[in-house]
């Protein structure tokens, strides 16, 4: 995998993370993951089970978050083909004059890599929190949550074997000292 490539795959993880507190840090970081004019805009999320033909009102809600929650949905669902589409297209639709006046940007790049290669959306074993699995293997969005995984696999073992373990090990050394 390339250097562009997993930089594009930790920003849309970052992407899937990010809350009213944490966006405009996400933003600092990835300026031009998005279109230029994405963050400015507003968009009505209809709740699921609606009927748009009735055309109810809804609060404008801003892009982002509304875009951060389709992300979530293909991201439980492991990117199919249909939310890949309206995830890819949606956010340049106003860019849109001539097909050849489109313009690829970082997070499409990301989530076609990720439509590509499903299984790399996974959710922490321990925290929860969406991340892009590197290996086939990885369980966890990172260190801090593999080691507190770690330790409490430690703490169960002990809880469960240790007072056995210290038993033998105590008689271990009363026949040693004995011979």
């Amino acid at each position: 995998m390339q250097r562009t490539d997993k930089q594009s795959l930790q920003a849309l993880e970052q992407f899937a993370r990010v809350d009213a507190g944490s966006i405009e840090e996400w933003r600092q970081r990835w300026p031009d993951f998005f279109p230029a004019d994405f963050s400015k805009r507003g968009v009505r999320q209809v709740p699921p089970g609606v009927s748009m033909i009735a055309q109810p009102q809804f609060p404008v809600i801003p892009l982002w978050k509304g875009w951060r929650d389709v992300l979530l949905q293909a991201w439980r669902e492991a990117f199919p083909l249909t939310e890949v589409i309206r995830l890819t297209v949606g956010p340049v639709s106003e860019e849109i004059d001539l097909l050849s006046s489109v313009t690829e940007h970082p997070y499409q790049q990301a989530l076609l890599l990720m439509a590509k290669d499903p299984w790399r959306a996974r959710f922490c074993s321990k925290c929860g929190k969406p991340f892009v699995a590197l290996k086939a293997n990885a369980k966890f969005c990172g260190p801090e949550c593999f080691a507190q995984s770690r330790l409490n696999t430690k703490q169960r073992w002990w809880a469960k074997h240790g007072p056995e373990w210290r038993r033998n090990r105590s008689q271990r050394k009363k026949r040693g000292r004995a011979a």
